[in-house]
C-alpha cells in the first residue's frame, strides 16, 4: 500500500538511513551492538552546502507512487544511499533515544496539489553525477557476477523481447540452467567461454553467447567491445558437437580439419 492509502492526507514521513536502521534493528533482535548517534549524512548531498538531499531510485518510486526497479547488483548498491520512511512519531522517539548535534533531516509529505514532496529537495547535481559514475562502472567493471543462463531455445538469445520479458521471480530463481561467473569488461569472450566451460562442464567450441540479441561470435573482442555491463545477462546456446574446433586470427571458430584433403592424409600416398 502507498502512503497515500495507509495514513491521512495529511500524514509526514521522515527518511532514515537504512544502514543505521538495519542497525538498530539487530540491536533491538539481541543480534547486534548499540548503535551510534543518528546523523542521516548519508542522505546529505555531497556539495558544498550540502544542503540537498540524496533520495534513491526505490524511495523517489514510493514518493512517484510507482513500482520500484528490482535491481540487487552490486554496482548499484555503491550508488546512492538507500533509505526507510518511518513516521514522524517513530522519528521523535528514535532521535530522543539517539540523539545528535546535527541530525540531517529528510521529510517526504503531501504538498498543496496534493502530490509527495521531499524536503529538501533532492540535489539534482549530485544524483546526476552519481547516475553518472554508476554507468562508468557499469561499463568498465572488473570481478563481477555475471549472471548466465544456458538456453533451451535459440529465440531466447536472439529475441531482445524475450530476454527484457522474463518475470521478476524468474529471474530470481535459482535452476540448473543458470550460473553465476566472475568476470571482469576486458575479458575475452574466449574467457568467458572457458569460465561457463568450468561452471556449467561444457567446451567452448560448444557455445555460442548471446546478450541483448547480439551473437557474441568473435572469441577475441571482450565484453566491452560487445557494450555487456555488469547487470546484463548472457545466454548461452550449447550444441552437441564434439568435434576439434580452432580460431583463426579474427577469432572466429573453425572445424579443424588437420591433413585431411593434402598430400599427407591420401591413401595413394601411404
Amino acid at each position: 500500500m502507498t502512503p497515500r492509502e495507509t495514513f491521512k492526507p495529511t500524514a509526514n514521513f521522515k527518511a532514515i538511513d537504512a544502514s543505521w536502521i538495519n542497525m538498530w534493528k539487530s540491536f533491538v533482535g539481541d543480534d547486534g551492538e548499540r548503535p551510534g548517534p543518528i546523523t542521516n549524512n548519508a542522505l546529505r548531498c555531497r556539495c558544498q552546502n550540502g544542503d540537498g538531499s540524496l533520495i534513491c531510485d526505490t524511495m523517489n518510486a514510493i514518493s512517484r507512487k510507482e513500482l520500484p526497479v528490482d535491481d540487487p547488483s552490486a554496482i548499484r548498491a555503491m550508488g546512492l544511499p538507500d533509505a526507510e520512511l518511518i513516521t514522524d512519531e517513530q522519528w521523535g522517539l528514535l532521535t530522543e533515544m539517539y540523539p545528535s548535534d546535527a541530525c540531517f533531516e529528510v521529510s517526504l509529505s503531501l504538498n498543496d496539489e496534493n502530490n509527495w514532496e521531499w524536503s529538501p529537495q533532492p540535489c539534482c547535481y549530485c544524483t546526476d553525477k552519481t547516475n553518472r559514475d554508476l554507468e562508468a562502472m557499469n561499463v568498465n567493471f572488473d570481478n563481477c557476477l555475471l549472471k548466465i543462463v544456458v538456453a533451451t531455445d535459440i529465440s531466447q538469445c536472439t529475441e531482445i523481447i524475450a530476454l527484457e520479458s522474463t518475470s521478476r521471480s524468474s529471474r530470481k530463481r535459482k535452476n540448473s540452467n543458470t550460473a553465476d561467473v566472475n568476470v571482469s569488461s576486458t575479458d575475452s569472450i574466449y574467457d568467458v567461454k572457458m569460465k561457463i566451460c568450468a561452471a556449467k562442464d561444457c567446451a567452448p567450441n560448444q557455445q555460442s553467447l548471446y546478450c541483448h540479441g547480439t551473437h557474441m561470435a568473435q572469441n577475441n573482442l571482450t565484453l566491452r567491445d560487445y557494450n555487456v555491463t555488469a547487470t546484463d545477462t548472457i545466454y548461452v546456446m550449447i550444441s552437441a558437437d564434439n568435434e576439434d574446433y580452432c580460431w583463426d586470427d579474427n577469432g572466429n571458430i573453425q572445424k579443424e580439419h588437420g591433413f585431411a584433403g593434402t598430400m599427407l592424409f591420401s591413401s595413394s600416398k601411404l
